[in-house]
């Protein structure tokens, strides 16, 4: 079917936003943190409300109703009127698939495209993408179950988000956003699922959290759960490679870490002994042996010494009460790695990505979990933190976590994507609890076996 435009947001007064000089930082969550702050929070009616105080973002917009008589249609969710400084918006125009027909336009600072099948089945998912560092074109991706979703039926949506790095509340709010106009144009879905990868996994989780008025499950994939959380991780591989370098606490207090990292680290690193001992030490201090570990280490481990130094330059880190436990694996015990272990203290960003940029795990909707073993970009602690949370807050009951057995971020197949999703619903609709898997075992070399559909 053919394209046409989608509705646009209407007209809207622009409260004053935040003004001053915003200092740009290497590291981009560093960025995101300082911007998010100027990012008021509008009134349901578009209007922007400028505020310089920090806060969480707002609690969740409505309680779930067991009653099968759909709940009212919430207030539009506010959104930021334009794009983050140094990103720009793309086209949002798309070609629709055969069998269905294209939305799109821009919403504030962010673009959206929407594509609903000739024959609908009631049911929508909203995709979030996950995060592209300093890109400044702001552009949709859709999901790569695109094809299946229209196939049987279902109406997808998604937003460019206003800017592209690390931004979970944001990613989500805007999410919410899409939804919105979505209802405005064909009326509430029968059923919502969110849906989102890595940033935009982390995303999904928030939007369990904020949003059960509109999205009755959601689906996170290879997630995030949270801004300061993966920081904390590039933190420890410094701290993993400092420790086979024998660099000690005085040297990092009075040396720049790109010398460090450079001129100590990775030069030891190159003997194959030391970098077994490092590889050993990333493996116990991100969840511990599992399947694919070795290769996806490798996959990430140039990369993942550029974020390192990144925190580092930012003074994110605080591991200074960190109590390090190693596994099996290592052969350094976890006394003398605590007793050698750089300490690192923070700067004031610390404190606000901590405050405005992790998921809480007070989940108000079911929330299945997809993530691959060999994941060193955001590796399977993340996982086991997010159990954490969600215990903690007596939402246990409505988390069930999965591991796809593969050595890359997000290395999921289709039909992975698509069992986690059709499964989701039968738990959502059917109260089908689907089985999932214990990622806070003391031993997790057999996981992944079977939720793993086709071989690698």
């Amino acid at each position: 079917m053919g394209s046409h435009n989608g509705a646009k947001a209407s007209d809207s007064k622009v409260g004053q936003m935040i003004g001053g000089a915003v200092k740009t930082i290497s590291m981009p969550v560093l960025l995101v943190v300082i911007l998010a702050l100027a990012a008021a929070c509008g009134d349901g009616d578009g209007s922007i409300v400028a505020t310089a105080t920090p806060t969480r973002p707002p609690t969740a917009t409505a309680v779930p109703r067991p009653s099968p008589t759909p709940p009212p249609v919430p207030s539009p969710v506010s959104f930021v009127p334009e794009p983050f400084p140094e990103f720009y918006l793309g086209d949002p125009e798309f070609e629709a698939l055969p069998g269905a027909t294209a939305y799109f336009g821009r919403l504030g600072g962010s673009i959206y495209q929407i594509e609903m099948p000739d024959e609908w089945n009631g049911r929508l998912v909203l995709y979030l993408h996950g995060s592209r560092l300093s890109e400044p074109l702001l552009s949709v991706e859709s999901p790569a179950i695109r094809r299946y979703l229209i196939d049987n039926g279902f109406a997808w949506g998604a937003s460019s988000f206003s800017r592209n790095d690390i931004a979970l509340f944001l990613g989500s709010d805007e999410t919410a956003a899409v939804w919105d106009i979505f209802v405005q144009r064909f009326g509430r879905p029968e059923h919502t699922y969110v849906t989102g990868q890595s940033m935009g996994g982390g995303g999904a989780i928030f939007a369990a959290e904020r949003y059960p008025d509109r999205f009755d499950g959601a689906l996170g994939l290879c997630s995030i759960v949270g801004s300061a959380s993966i920081t904390d991780y590039f933190g420890d591989y410094f701290v993993a490679g400092a420790f086979v370098a024998g660099i000690t606490q005085a040297e990092f207090d009075s040396t720049p870490a790109a010398e460090l990292i450079h001129g100590r680290i990775l030069p030891a690193l190159e003997d194959p002994i030391a970098h077994s001992q490092f590889e050993d030490l990333v493996i116990n201090l991100t969840g511990g042996p599992r399947p694919f570990d070795h290769e996806g280490f490798l996959i990430w481990e140039r990369w993942t010494w550029d974020r390192s130094q990144g925190a580092l330059d930012g003074a994110l880190l605080d591991n200074r009460e960190t109590v390090y436990h190693l596994g099996p694996l290592s052969d350094v015990s976890s006394d003398a790695f605590n007793t050698a272990a750089i300490r690192m203290s923070p700067g004031p960003l610390r404190e606000i990505i901590v405050l405005i940029s992790e998921t809480t795990g007070a989940v108000q909707i079911p929330l299945l979990t997809l993530h691959t073993t060999g994941d060193f970009n955001v590796p399977i602690y993340h996982e086991q933190e997010l159990r954490r949370r969600v215990e903690a807050a007596g939402k246990g009951d409505l988390l069930v976590q999965r591991t796809i057995r593969a050595p890359d971020h997000c290395a999921f197949t289709n039909e992975e994507w698509q069992r986690g999703l059709e499964d989701l619903i039968a738990w959502v609709e059917e109260g089908d609890r689907p089985e999932g898997e214990d990622l806070l075992a003391d031993d997790l070399s057999e996981i992944g076996a079977d939720f793993t559909l086709t071989p690698r």
